[in-house]
Formats: C-alpha cells, sequence, structure tokens
C-alpha cells in the first residue's frame, strides 16, 4: 500500500489520496507572490531554475533573521478577485529545501469568522518532521469541508516566526515552491490609465493632492506625532517623528466615495524625504471601512531611503461594509510624499 505523506500541526494530515484540489502557485501566479523586510529580517521572493530540475522554474525563497523579535517574515499572493474552492479538497504544491526549518503555510478567506480569517494555517511537516532536504516533496493539504470556509481566498502565503530558536540569525533559509514551465507575461501598458487595463476599469479620481481635493489631513488618536502633514505642489507631505502608526492622509468618503463589493485599482507616486527609523518602521498604504479594522482591503507595505522615488499599484476589493477610505501612513519615523493618485473602478468602461 501506497505510504501516505502526512502534514501535521497538531491533528492536522496531509493526505495524498484526495481527490480534487488546487495548487498553491501556477506559473501564471509565481510573479505576483512578494517577500518583504521588517526590523528582525527579510525575505526575498524570486522566479529560479528549480533544483534537479532543469527544464521547470521555481519560486526561490530566502529567509534571513537579524535579530529574534516577535515577528513574522511572509511571502503572500493575494489574488484579484478573490478565489472561489468551493469544490477543492485539498491545496498542493512541490517542495525542496536547503536546509531543515520551521516554514508555515497560511491561506485566508474574506469572509471567515475572526481577525484571522484562516482557511488553514499551520507548520509544514512530514511524518511529524521538517522535509527532508536535498530531494523534492510533493505536499496536498486538506482544507476544510464547510464550502463557506473556503469560497472567499484573499490571501495564500507561507512565513516564518523569527522569534523561533531553531532559526537562527544572519544566516540564509532557503526554500523552493513550485516546479513549473516558465511563461512570460505580456508587459502591460504603463502607467495603466482607465480603460487600458485588462478588466476594463474606468477612473473615478486622479489629480493634484491640495485642500480642495477629497484628501484629509489626519490627526487625533491615529496620528501619534503633534503635526500634521502638509500639501505642496500637488502631493502630500509628511514627516514622522513619534513611534507606532502614524496616519497622515485620508480619502473623504463624502466627496471620494468606494462601492460595496466592487473591484479597485488604485495606483500613485512616492518619494522618500526622511530614511524610516524604529523598530517596525516602514511606510505603508491600505482601505478601510468605518466600522472595524478586522475587514481592511489592499495592504501595501514599503520600505526605501532618503531620495527613492517610486510607483506603487495595489488591486482591492472592498466589502458590504460602509464607508471604505484609502489611508497613507508611516509606522515609527521617516518621511514621505505621496502624489498622482489615480483610483479607478472596474466595469464598463467609458467610451
Amino acid at each position: 500500500m501506497r505510504r501516505l505523506s502526512l502534514l501535521l500541526l497538531g491533528c492536522l494530515a496531509v493526505c495524498t489520496l484526495c481527490v480534487r484540489g488546487v495548487e498553491f502557485v501556477t506559473s501564471d501566479t509565481m510573479w505576483d507572490f512578494c517577500g518583504e523586510e521588517v526590523r528582525g529580517g527579510k525575505v526575498s521572493c524570486e522566479i529560479a531554475q528549480a533544483p534537479e530540475a532543469p527544464d521547470r522554474m521555481s519560486m526561490k525563497l530566502t529567509f534571513r533573521k537579524q535579530e529574534s523579535y516577535m515577528q513574522w517574515l511572509d511571502v503572500m499572493y493575494r489574488p484579484t478577485p478573490i478565489q472561489d474552492w468551493t469544490n477543492e479538497e485539498y491545496v498542493e504544491f512541490d517542495y525542496y529545501t536547503n536546509q531543515e526549518f520551521n516554514l508555515m503555510i497560511k491561506i485566508t478567506g474574506e469572509n471567515n469568522p475572526g481577525a484571522n480569517k484562516a482557511v488553514i494555517e499551520h507548520l509544514i511537516l512530514i511524518d511529524g518532521k521538517s522535509p527532508a532536504p536535498g530531494k523534492w516533496h510533493r505536499l496536498k493539504i486538506p482544507l476544510p469541508k464547510d464550502p463557506k470556509l473556503k469560497n472567499t481566498v484573499d490571501m495564500i502565503s507561507v512565513y516564518v516566526n523569527m522569534n523561533d530558536p531553531a532559526f537562527s540569525e544572519n544566516k540564509d533559509y532557503v526554500c523552493y515552491i513550485g516546479k513549473m514551465e516558465l511563461k512570460l507575461k505580456p508587459r502591460p501598458v504603463w502607467p495603466p490609465r482607465g480603460k487600458d487595463i485588462a478588466g476594463n476599469f474606468t477612473t473615478i479620481w486622479e489629480g493634484p493632492i491640495d485642500e480642495k481635493s477629497p484628501w484629509l489631513k489626519v490627526g487625533g488618536p491615529d496620528n501619534q506625532n503633534k503635526h500634521l502633514a502638509s500639501f505642496k505642489d500637488g502631493a502630500i507631505y509628511f514627516e514622522s517623528k513619534a513611534e507606532g502608526w502614524n496616519e497622515f492622509a485620508w480619502s473623504d468618503v463624502k466627496r471620494l466615495r468606494l462601492k460595496n463589493n466592487m473591484t479597485y485599482l488604485m495606483t500613485f507616486d512616492y518619494q522618500v524625504t526622511e530614511n524610516l527609523s524604529g523598530k517596525n518602521a516602514m511606510f505603508y498604504s491600505l482601505v478601510r471601512c468605518a466600522e472595524t479594522i478586522t475587514r481592511d482591503v489592499g495592504w501595501q507595505r514599503w520600505h526605501g531611503s532618503a531620495g527613492n522615488r517610486g510607483k506603487r499599484s495595489v488591486i482591492f476589493k472592498t466589502t458590504e461594509m460602509p464607508d471604505y477610505r484609502v489611508i497613507f501612513g508611516i509606522r515609527d519615523c521617516g518621511g514621505i510624499a505621496i502624489s498622482n493618485v489615480v483610483i479607478s473602478e472596474m466595469g464598463a468602461a467609458k467610451q
């Protein structure tokens, strides 16, 4: 009888005999996974040749802890639109690691209960141990049977806990996920505007950010600083001198209204004006409703040194909750200018 491969945390198991499954990563989605850099370390995500499979490509993940800290290093993909896995019984992927280490898998659902919203979240183990290094493993991880827990998949990810004592400092931990044919995506028109975007997005707002625009300076409990941002030359500037979460710009929900259950594309330019500092320092943006932080969408986190310029884009879908607004912020200390914000709604393009 064929041996069963188990993937366990407590009583959870991976079954190689399930009937129908969905791939964790494909040749199309591998381009959309991203790593991050935080206080305690960083993880890079790149497309590389699959080990021992010269005709295949893989998603190569390199985790590096710089200090022990209660934080996680995530590699994630947020599918747009969200995915319905109602008919899927497991998620599967090919896995190869250069050394043993504790890697977690996490998949969330937009409509799932609790702040965590997990469809599945547990440690990758085979027969109670980390997968043996130096060879490929085919893993199949059962999904919940309740279709309501897997019909709104909005995040697919793996991560490590940097507070794990088995995760040594200043050492690279490398693994590969997936063995896929290389398929290059066509390059889209950039910057995206209105009906030029595949999917027919129609611009609902763009223009200078100033006193007349639907953008508000943020003070009070959402900004730990005693000063507000400033408008200048069509941009909003802010320098944070205080640790913590510092929101400095909100879209006005009365003048820039985001519809419920609608998909949007947002692009913007940024210029870093002051270096980041602080144990959790980063720039961020998100889209939040009025009543709860558990229904946030469109999260972005990034870093940069003074003088850096760039353009960012994010596709997000609102929920049934009311009054979603766009938020820009700085965690801990640093300075940034935001300009050329364009928000587009998915639907029939204007003729």
